[in-house]
């Protein structure tokens, strides 16, 4: 039996893995995202502060992480073309 507690052991820590550097360039590319042009005259603004990890489900060929991001959003309309 102890054998079994061994190589669990083992195994949960081969399987730590520093996300860290995930979730700060997840946050630099929503936060780049958000600070466009959307449409010509309308331009966004935002940032993001904060991003949890709700969870982590490995696949066959992937890892998906699912989290949750916050922060602050804004529009400026400097003007919009309303000819259709």
């Amino acid at each position: 039996m102890d054998v079994f507690k061994k190589d669990n052991q083992r195994n949960r820590e081969m399987a730590k893995y520093d996300l860290s550097s995930l979730i700060t360039n997840a946050q630099i590319n929503i936060s780049n995202y958000l600070n466009n042009e959307i449409i010509k005259g309308v331009k966004g603004f935002g940032n993001i502060n904060k991003m949890t990890i709700k969870g982590i489900h490995p696949q066959p060929n992937q890892l998906i992480v699912r989290s949750n991001a916050g922060g602050s959003f804004a529009i400026n309309v400097s003007s919009i073309n309303f000819g259709f």
